[in-house]
């Protein structure tokens, strides 16, 4: 049986719809797919110096690199060693919150006194002081498990790094 004219323009239109439509999502992932590496591109170029790892912490000691370059199983074994301080940091961060607070409250005080601030201020020094001991109490197991080829590696990272990123104002590179 002949097809008719009108069945035969129907099977064109629905093919034509299915294929702008496909267009169309093809069209939306690729621009998604292309603002995503944009936004990632302008992080890495805007935040790679401002990261949580960059601050005063053992993390400095231990940089990502360095683990990013050992085998699963060995960097699995090490990341365990460091896992076991997680509780104690947890803590610790939640106590310099707290001592951040009571400096604040000092702050706010009516009337002012400068003894409560001192105190305060005090505490606050000391908790973050307990946090850098277990950083670096962290930094000495860890480093203790290393082989002396991962000891030379490490030793390696933090040279490259140290040189990379000078204090402000160091002319000496």
């Amino acid at each position: 049986m002949p097809e008719t004219p009108a069945a035969g323009r129907d099977t064109r239109l629905s093919r034509c719809g299915w294929l702008k439509a496909g267009l169309v999502v093809s069209l939306a992932f690729n621009l998604f797919v292309i603002g995503a590496v944009s936004a990632h591109r302008y992080w890495w170029e805007h935040h790679r110096h401002h990261g949580p790892l960059r601050g005063p912490a053992f993390t400095q000691l231990l940089p990502r690199p360095f683990f990013f370059g050992l085998a699963d199983k060995r960097r699995d074994e090490l990341r365990m060693l460091m896992r076991a301080h997680r509780q104690e940091f947890f803590d610790g961060r939640g106590l310099m919150r707290l001592a951040a607070r009571d400096v604040a409250d000092a702050l706010d005080a009516q009337p002012f006194d400068q003894a409560r601030f001192d105190k305060a201020l005090q505490a606050f020094a000391a908790t973050g002081h307990t946090l850098i001991d277990t950083g670096a109490e962290v930094v000495a197991d860890v480093v203790g498990h290393l082989t002396p080829d991962e000891k030379k590696k490490l030793g390696e990272q933090l040279l490259h790094a140290t040189r990379r990123d000078p204090p402000p104002g160091d002319d000496k590179n």
